[in-house]
C-alpha cells in the first residue's frame, strides 16, 4: 500500500543522507532508527492529542501525557546512547591529537543529534502546558 511505498521512500532518504555526508554504519543504524519511529509517529501523535486536549478536564490527563514523554524519552536514550557514544569515541580516534578537529566533529555529531530527536518529537507528542511547568515549548 502507500504506507509502505512512504516507508520505503523514507529509508531510501536516510540511507542517502547517511552515505552523502560520509557517515558510517553508526549513522545508518541511528537513521533506521528514525525511520522505525517515523513509522509511527503520526498514530502516537493522534492519540497523544486526544490526550493533551483533555488536560483541562482533569489533572490526571496531564499526568498520563507526562508519563508518555517520560517513556519517549527513555526509549529514545535507549536506542541511542551507545550509537551516538560510539559516533563520538570514533571521532576522537580521527582527530587524534587535534583537539580542535575532535571538538568540531563532536559539535557536529552532537548538533545533528539534537536536530533530529527534535523534529521527530515534533512529530510524536502535542506541545501542551500541563500545568507543572514542564511543557515541551522549553525544549
Amino acid at each position: 500500500g502507500e504506507g509502505g511505498k512512504e516507508r520505503k521512500t523514507a529509508a531510501g532518504t536516510a540511507a542517502n543522507a547517511s552515505a552523502a555526508s560520509g557517515s558510517s554504519g553508526g549513522s545508518i543504524e541511528m537513521s533506521l532508527s528514525y525511520v522505525q519511529f517515523q513509522s509511527v509517529a503520526d498514530s502516537v501523535k493522534e492519540t497523544l492529542d486526544k490526550v493533551a486536549s483533555r488536560v483541562a478536564w482533569g489533572k490526571e490527563y496531564g499526568v498520563v501525557l507526562n508519563e508518555c514523554r517520560q517513556a519517549y524519552f527513555r526509549q529514545r536514550r535507549t536506542l541511542l546512547l551507545d550509537t551516538v557514544r560510539a559516533r563520538v569515541e570514533a571521532a576522537v580516534v580521527e582527530g587524534k591529537d587535534d583537539l580542535g578537529v575532535v571538538a568540531r566533529q563532536g559539535c557536529s555529531i552532537l548538533c545533528d543529534v539534537c536536530h533530529r530527536e527534535y523534529k521527530l518529537l515534533q512529530r510524536f507528542i502535542p506541545s501542551v502546558d500541563t500545568g507543572d511547568g514542564n511543557g515541551l515549548d522549553v525544549l
